[in-house]
């Protein structure tokens, strides 16, 4: 099995097993683009970009965030743990993905949520962006 890069201060590497199919599917799954132009396809399974991909190991509807595990191919954090949240508002979909490399599901679990409320700066700092069905 590969393994990411340490995490800062010598931390553990991410390990690249599957995490086993979320009991729950996703309900914003579709094919959308967003105000960048480019693609994201969410399935019941995972959350690709075309250009990195994430396999969810936790779906939960009711407070609208996904925990994934990022491709072993993900140029900066291979085999690391990514949160994604999203967010309806005025009829638009909005996400953010807050954390990119957890070394664990549980890291990425326990980070904390991007502010939902301020859609301009509330994703660490930087705008949320907003998807359009495709």
């Amino acid at each position: 099995m590969a393994g990411g890069g340490a995490g800062a201060g010598g931390g553990p590497s991410a390990t690249c097993e599957m995490p086993p199919e979320p009991k729950t599917s996703i309900e914003i799954a579709g094919s959308y683009v967003d105000q960048f132009g480019f693609t994201a396809e969410i399935s019941t399974t995972g959350w690709d970009f075309g250009y990195a991909a994430y396999t969810f190991s936790i779906v939960d509807n009711e407070e609208n965030y996904a925990i994934a595990r990022n491709s072993e191919s993900d140029e900066y954090n291979p085999c690391a743990y990514s949160t994604f949240v999203w967010h309806m508002e005025g009829g638009d979909l909005y996400y953010c993905q807050s954390v990119f490399s957890a070394t664990s599901e549980c890291a990425a679990l326990n980070a904390a949520r991007p502010d939902s409320s301020d859609l301009d700066n509330g994703c660490g700092g930087a705008p949320w962006s907003r998807l359009t069905a495709n």
